[in-house]
């Protein structure tokens, strides 16, 4: 398994930044490992929407259907997939101290069946896409 928690400054108002991230649709705008995102269910963000998520992964394409499993309107969010292959998991959680916002991202990824033992060199290169999330989401343009 490997995982990957962060927490991101952003200058916006958490309901604008909230929305911002609960909107999945836009998730390839600040996360880089994205190539595209496309909701399949629901209509917007909540509850049991889900994702057709397209992202690279060591100069290859592959796709997870991601679920909102948790969903707390301007607060938290948390998706997960699962296929043969893998399991994975983000949670979201938006908050305000004083002028500033702070989005607060666990995500792990899991190899499963043979896969599994691949999961020693799988902590550096999920550090390394996680990373780069998490760039991108302080560029983040929720003012």
């Amino acid at each position: 398994m490997a995982a990957f928690e962060t927490t991101t400054e952003l200058a916006g108002l958490p309901e604008h930044v909230f929305a911002e991230i609960a909107d999945y649709t836009k998730a390839a705008e600040w996360n880089p490992s994205y190539v595209s995102v496309t909701q399949t269910e629901g209509t917007g963000p909540g509850l049991g929407a889900k994702y057709a998520v397209v992202f690279t992964f060591y100069g290859r394409q592959f796709d997870l259907d991601y679920e909102v499993v948790e969903y707390a309107p301007n607060d938290r969010l948390v998706l997960e997939a699962s296929s043969k292959r893998v399991t994975a998991r983000d949670e979201i959680l938006v908050k305000r101290n004083g002028d500033t916002t702070f989005v607060h991202r666990l995500a792990d990824f899991t190899f499963t069946g043979p896969l599994r033992m691949l999961d020693g060199g799988l902590q550096v290169a999920f550090e390394a896409m996680s990373k780069r999330a998490a760039e991108g989401l302080a560029e983040l343009d929720a003012a």
